[in-house]
This record gives structure tokens, C-alpha cells and sequence, in this order.
């Protein structure tokens, strides 16, 4: 992932959400526990291969490894990046382009992306090459942000533009653009209370940039009850050839 991919703005709110102390060096609502559930539902097998796209500061990959998956990060952030690196000479984490990921073609047996979908610019030049590496019976998981009422985004990207609520998808968009990409929807599930109690215990200002610190609270949270913003769970299965 290139940092052209994103707006200058988000490239640093990524990083410095990312890093922040309260949020335990990961972006990630839900936690392990979340990410031992998409394991689940993805039905990966022992020895399978695991790209974390976007991986951060590593902590998904570290948990993957432990449950015996040999998993590697790919980020577009050398500041996430490292002092892992640095600190561990056998991470097996590189810095990278989302749009052309240094992997062989159909060589995964599962992508997963938390919370760093929505980062991405060229959502479908990514889609596209995360089809391309997997395999024939490979899956995507995603965990992100989305709004149950997504009529109601436009207020929320016009109050606090460049951030992780203006970047929420929309549910049918996302299942159109993943079906255009080679995928079919596996499973969906939403984890509204895993949202709730990442909120609980973060620094919500470090979600926001700086330009937006000035907005009146209240209205951000009537534009975030209003959306019906949460979080989803989503395994898409690669297609195969003929479609199906």
C-alpha cells in the first residue's frame, strides 16, 4: 500500500490512531477474541497461509502465528512498521503496495483486512489483487466500520471529513464491489457491541483529525446515532472460474 492511496489526511490519522497508547498499538474493535471468530468462520485450516493487509503494528499477525497459521503483515507505514521490524528480525512483516502486492499468484489461502479496508482509495484495484493471490478456494475476511442507515453518511463525512467514521462503508455497496471483484458473500455478521466497547475505552479525539476538534460533540453523535453506525464481520469466498 502506497501512501498515495490514501488522503495525506488519513495517512496520518492511520498512524497516529494506530500508535496511540489507549488504543494498544491496534485499530481494531473486537480484539483477538474477534479475530479467533474470522478464523472460525473462514474455515482455515492448520498450515494455511494468512496475509494481514495493513497489518499495523503486527499484533494480528503475532496472534495468527501463535495459533500456528504461518501469517505475515503487509502496511504501507514505515512508522508502524518498524520498531517491530527492529525489534525482531524474524517479524514477517514488509512494507508494501496494496495494488501490487509482492506475492505469488494464487498462493493464499486467506487475506484479512481489519479495520484497513476502508483506507484504501482504489478499493477495486485492491479487491482485485487480493483475488489475484489467493487460491482457487481462498477467502477474504473483513472486519470494519459501516452504517446500518447509510443515507445518513453524508453528514457524518461532512462533520468530521478524512476519518474512520467518514470511511464507514455502506453494506450493499461493499457486497456489489466485492462480487465485481471476483468474491461471493459468506458470511456477514455484525458486532455492534464490539464497537461499543472499543469506544468505551479509547481516546475517541485520537479518531478524529485535528481540524475537526472544533465541531460541536453533540452533533457528531446525533450524525452517528442517526447512520446507526457499527461493525461487521464478513468472510466473501473467492469465485471460482465459472462463476459459481
Amino acid at each position: 500500500m502506497t501512501t498515495a492511496q490514501m488522503p495525506p489526511a488519513s495517512v496520518s490519522l492511520y498512524e497516529k490512531t494506530t500508535c496511540s497508547p489507549m488504543m494498544g498499538g491496534t485499530l481494531h474493535p473486537g480484539g483477538s477474541e474477534l479475530t479467533r471468530r474470522a478464523v472460525e468462520l473462514g474455515s482455515l485450516g492448520p498450515g494455511d497461509h494468512v496475509l494481514d493487509l495493513g497489518c499495523g503494528t503486527g499484533r494480528t499477525v503475532r496472534y495468527l502465528r501463535g495459533l500456528g497459521y504461518p501469517a505475515f503483515g503487509l502496511d504501507f507505514s514505515r512508522t508502524l512498521l518498524q520498531p517491530e521490524l527492529a525489534n525482531s528480525r524474524t517479524f514477517p512483516g514488509i512494507q508494501g503496495d496494496a495494488l501490487h502486492l509482492p506475492i505469488q499468484t494464487s498462493s493464499l489461502e486467506a487475506v484479512i483486512c481489519e479495520c484497513s479496508l476502508s483506507v484504501f482509495q482504489d478499493l477495486s484495484g485492491v479487491l482485485i489483487e487480493i483475488h489475484r493471490v489467493l487460491q482457487q478456494t481462498g477467502v477474504l475476511i473483513l472486519t470494519d466500520l459501516y452504517a446500518r442507515v447509510p443515507d445518513q453518511l453524508s453528514e457524518i463525512r461532512r462533520l468530521v471529513p478524512n476519518s474512520c467514521l467518514a470511511n464507514a462503508f455502506a453494506q450493499k455497496e461493499l457486497w456489489d464491489i466485492l462480487q465485481r471483484s471476483g468474491f461471493s458473500l459468506a458470511v456477514w455478521e455484525d458486532h455492534a457491541e464490539a464497537l461499543s466497547a472499543f469506544c468505551a475505552g479509547a481516546d475517541l479525539n485520537t479518531l478524529i483529525n485535528p481540524e475537526n476538534l472544533s465541531l460541536d460533540p453533540f452533533d457528531l453523535v446525533l450524525a452517528v446515532s442517526r447512520a446507526k453506525i457499527s461493525y461487521f464481520l464478513c468472510v466473501a469466498q473467492k469465485k471460482k472460474r465459472n462463476g459459481k
